[in-house]
């Protein structure tokens, strides 16, 4: 945004997310406890689970002070990494299991040749759709219409 009470605004609300995701996180692991387990047992063994809990809790601290400094580029790419710890936190807490405790990932697996073919499929999808965004992410940067005229 190019307003500043616009991207304070923008910043106010940043900063109650992430509050908010704060303590749904905590919670949530706290639930976890007794509630799944599994997955509790998963949130706290092991190297990997306390590293993407570290890796977790320095893009938050990260987040919160790029936003607080007005940093929105390092806010932004914060934000991306700690939404990516959190799903491979998640997965890891899972591993091997998928539906816990008789199915591992492995056994209920797709035929090779359907995960192939899904993968072409996506691969695919993926060369018709970017230049689409491309182009309507630089339409909408840029201020052009679809014509080529500036938008009124």
């Amino acid at each position: 945004a190019q307003d500043d009470t616009l991207r304070n605004i923008f910043r106010r609300r940043a900063l109650q997310s992430q509050s908010a995701l704060i303590v749904l996180a905590i919670l949530t692991f706290a639930a976890a406890r007794s509630e799944a387990p599994l997955v509790f047992s998963g949130l706290t063994r092991g190297r990997i689970a306390v590293a993407m809990h570290v890796a977790t809790v320095l893009t938050v601290v990260t987040t919160v002070v790029a936003l607080r400094r007005r940093h929105y580029a390092l806010a932004r790419f914060a934000a991306i990494a700690q939404a990516s710890f959190i799903i491979w936190g998640w997965a890891w807490s899972q591993f091997p299991w998928l539906l816990p405790p008789t199915q591992t990932i492995a056994a209920l697996a797709a035929p090779r040749i359907t995960l192939k073919l899904t993968l072409a499929t996506l691969a695919i999808g993926t060369a018709i759709l970017l230049p689409s965004f491309v182009y309507l992410f630089r339409v909408f940067k840029t201020g052009e219409s679809a014509f080529g005229r500036g938008l009124q």
